[in-house]
């Protein structure tokens, strides 16, 4: 099954300092790269290094990664405020089953 057809996914939420980036959208996945090969990213780890298309001016290097709102109904996920969450989320709008919190710093 094509995952980018699911009505839901799970969401990716990339935080550095001011700077987030949230998506529950596979496509947009794919603006995520791997710094130094350019290619999209297909697994996640610490010490990582990120770069998001189309800009490609900062490099960032994850830090930490955490499993984040596990709930037996997703619309408790929707529920307050999210210091921890971009305003909106990128690309399609979908149900997310869960969020990954990737927390990265800027690697010059």
């Amino acid at each position: 099954m094509n995952i980018s057809k699911l009505p839901y996914y799970v969401k990716f939420v990339f935080l550095s300092g001011g700077d987030c980036y949230s998506t529950a959208d596979i496509n947009m996945l794919f603006h995520v790269k791997e710094a130094k090969s350019r290619q999209r990213m297909r697994s996640l780890d610490i010490g990582d290094r990120l770069i998001f298309e189309p800009q490609e001016d900062k490099v960032y290097r994850v830090t930490s990664i955490s499993i984040r709102q596990i709930v037996e109904d997703t619309d408790d996920m929707n529920l307050g405020f999210d210091s921890e969450d971009a305003p909106a989320m990128q690309g399609a709008d979908k149900e997310c089953l869960f969020k990954v919190l990737v927390r990265m710093e800027i690697d010059n």
